[in-house]
C-alpha cells in the first residue's frame, strides 16, 4: 500500500456537516507529504463520511494526537483539508514511534528506502 502522506495531528474540534464528521486538527508534523494536496502545518480540517464513522477504528478523541497514513481522496472544494479514502488509516501517537518514523524517512531521502528499489 502507497502512503503519500503521512502527517501528526492534534484533534480539536469535531462537527457534523451534511452527513460527514468534520474535525479541526493541528497538523503538528509532516513527515511525507503528497504532491497533490497544499498540506501546511496549522489548522486544517478532517473529513469522514458518515459510513466510514460508524465503524469506530480508531474512535477519534478531542485532544488526542494521531498519525494519518493516507491521500486525499477528492479534490471537493465544499470539503477543504484531508478527506479521509478507504485507505487512509489513523493510528493513535505513540512518541515512542517518533525515532521510527525519523529513521525512515532518512533512509528514503537517501535513496534507501526498501520500497523504491522495486521501481
Amino acid at each position: 500500500m502507497n502512503f503519500y502522506s503521512a502527517v501528526e495531528v492534534q484533534v480539536t474540534k469535531r462537527e457534523s456537516v451534511d452527513g460527514w464528521s468534520k474535525y479541526q486538527l493541528m497538523v503538528l508534523a509532516i513527515y511525507k507529504r503528497d504532491a497533490g494536496i497544499r498540506l501546511r502545518r496549522g489548522e486544517q480540517s478532517l473529513w469522514i463520511s458518515g459510513k466510514r464513522i460508524a465503524c469506530r477504528c480508531p474512535k477519534i478523541r478531542i485532544g488526542k494526537k494521531y498519525l494519518i497514513l493516507g491521500r486525499n481522496d477528492t479534490n471537493d472544494i465544499s470539503r477543504p483539508g484531508i478527506v479521509f479514502g478507504t485507505r487512509t488509516v489513523v493510528l493513535e501517537w505513540n512518541d515512542g514511534d517518533l525515532e521510527k518514523i525519523m529513521r525512515f524517512s532518512k533512509k528514503e531521502k537517501k535513496g534507501q528506502c526498501p520500497a523504491r528499489r522495486r521501481f
